[in-house]
């Protein structure tokens, strides 16, 4: 059995109860591009559990290119960087030196105790066990010290007086839950203090002290004390910061220095978006994908650019922000999401230069009219598309019917020559009425036409999926060119069952597990049609097997595969 949770607590469960291996089910879920950028720790893994998920690795996986780092034969961390999904398995053991059982009285997980289980009793014969406690010499009584024995002598005569029924799988199961939730809660302990006291996270590097030279390097370094070579950033801006900035300046008349005007200032050790000294006021400008919004990503999500969690980052923004207004700064904040649901957002992006007020776009097509003030999704795909990049491009315009003969647009469509364009007062000028105020402009109302009048009107039809169960004829696997292609197919084909199903998958290129897996189903159907007769045979074990041929090679059948 093989037991995962991650830091909210979320439990995922492998065992060997439907068949396959814990441990392969457990590495093909871990291992899987859903878990990209995803760091898993384990107590004692260096000299245990890392072993196992490298033999799958080596059998599932023998493309994958893996690193390790040893401290002789334990490995202190496995790292996958292979396509990108940077998975990394660390030992909690490389920073907290107690056993497992001390971690409740090391971090002061007052509600938790490790508990016992008969380690010697869990063998093949065991597993559906079900009566009175084992007794204590499964459970390592002659190797416990003084003190946990005598804990242990009085749960164990407290648990026998009431005739406790022991459940072997149930008791495996709990007990593994209540280890790693025991991991889970200490390591987020252990990442808090340090993220709070130090503003590091420890499960970045591989052991502790690694972490105290990371601290060391970061807080106590004298300056030119011993050659470290610094990667400097390229000073960046954000251009939305900028728009966000601008809008405040022209609508609430404010003096803001930001990277465009006077370059950013710098204030308690670091530079910030925008400052109006006059009000002593800090402008913060947060894109949601650097700071982590809450709103707009997964606590757990890990930023694919600096490797950090979206939690990290939200929780640096605003200790940042605390920062500033424990020091006496109004802190102003603006989240990039809410920014752009702002209406002038749109403009002041698509027009950076100017500030425009209002848009007035005319057609003379009432076709058109009606499509640009119709819901898009009501009509087929050409049409939708175009639809949402006009009103993309134009968020805030206004929709007007203008007669053709008003329309410079239609002079070139209309047949005019080149010669006739030079001196077109309407294609160059527009119409009359442009040169004169806006107050006496003559509005032409036209009647908007119904969606489902319109051309490219997409009807809604209810859908439904029609399905039967058929005979499956084996004549199909004539149609393949090749036995490796017809794998290919059915292997595409079980994965979209198993998607159906919810079941875990690989994505990307079929792996080789799934090409036998799809082998197996082959030989299955193959072998029902054509030994159709032999398998009602070889049910009942007092049948014949006939003719003497096919007896000689003493066929049997094992999991579900005729064999010989």
């Amino acid at each position: 059995m093989a037991i995962a949770h991650d830091f909210e607590g979320n439990k995922f469960v492998f065992s060997t109860d439907d068949g396959g291996s814990a441990n392969d089910k457990f590495c093909k879920w871990a291992l899987s591009r859903e878990k990209k950028g995803t760091t898993y720790i384990a107590h004692n893994s260096k000299a245990y559990d890392t072993y196992f998920i490298i033999q799958y690795i080596l059998k599932h996986m023998p493309t994958v290119k893996y690193e390790v780092i040893r401290n002789g034969t334990k490995i202190m961390m496995l790292e996958i960087k292979e396509g990108g999904i940077n998975i990394k398995f660390i030992d909690s053991h490389n920073f907290v030196q107690s056993k497992l059982a001390d971690f409740p009285k090391t971090f002061g997980l007052t509600e938790s105790k490790k508990g016992y289980f008969p380690h010697y009793f869990n063998t093949p014969e065991n597993q559906n066990y079900i009566g009175p406690l084992p007794d204590k010499y499964y459970y390592g009584y002659n190797s416990m010290a003084r003190k946990q024995r005598a804990a242990f002598i009085n749960w164990y005569d407290e648990m026998t007086s009431k005739n406790y029924v022991f459940n072997f799988k149930n008791e495996l199961e709990q007990y593994c839950h209540l280890d790693v939730d025991i991991l889970r809660r200490g390591c987020l302990e252990l990442r808090n203090k340090f993220l709070d006291v130090c503003n590091i996270d420890p499960f970045k590097y591989i052991t502790i002290a690694s972490v105290c030279m990371a601290i060391y390097r970061q807080n106590d370094l004298l300056n030119n004390s011993i050659a470290v070579v610094q990667n400097t950033e390229k000073e960046t801006f954000s251009d939305e910061s900028i728009k966000w900035m601008k809008s405040k300046i022209s609508n609430e008349n404010k003096n803001i220095r930001h990277a465009l005007n006077g370059g950013e200032a710098v204030i308690c050790g670091a530079k910030v978006d925008g400052y109006d000294e006059s009000e002593k006021k800090v402008y913060q400008y947060h894109g949601c994908f650097w700071h982590g919004c809450p709103d707009c990503f997964h606590p757990n999500d890990i930023n694919p650019v600096n490797k950090n969690t979206m939690t990290d980052l939200y929780n640096n923004t605003i200790r940042r922000t605390s920062q500033l207004k424990a020091k006496g700064y109004q802190v102003e904040e603006m989240w990039s999401c809410k920014w752009r649901k702002h209406a002038e957002y749109k403009q002041m992006m698509q027009y950076p230069d100017d500030v425009i007020e209002s848009l007035l776009s005319q057609l003379d097509s009432q076709v058109v009219l009606s499509w640009l003030t119709s819901s898009q999704q009501q009509f087929k795909t050409f049409v939708t598309n175009r639809l949402a990049k006009i009103v993309e491009l134009l968020p805030m315009c206004n929709w007007r019917y203008v007669a053709s003969q008003s329309n410079p647009a239609d002079c070139v469509s209309r047949g005019f020559l080149p010669s006739q364009i030079i001196d077109h007062d309407l294609f160059w000028q527009g119409p009359p009425f442009l040169k004169t105020p806006e107050s006496e402009w003559v509005v032409v109302c036209v009647n908007k036409l119904l969606p489902s009048h319109l051309p490219e009107y997409r009807s809604i039809m209810p859908k439904m999926c029609l399905a039967s169960l058929v005979n499956v004829d084996v004549d199909w696997v004539t149609q393949f060119s090749s036995l490796k292609r017809m794998q290919r197919m059915v292997a595409f084909m079980l994965r979209f069952v198993n998607r159906a199903r919810k079941l875990p998958i690989h994505d990307g290129p079929i792996q080789y597990t799934e090409t036998e897996e799809a082998m197996l189903h082959i030989v299955r159907m193959t072998q029902r049609s054509y030994f159709a007769n032999l398998f009602n045979t070889l049910k009942s074990p007092t049948s014949k097997v006939s003719p003497r041929s096919i007896a000689q090679l003493a066929p049997f059948v094992d999991k579900t595969i005729l064999y010989v």
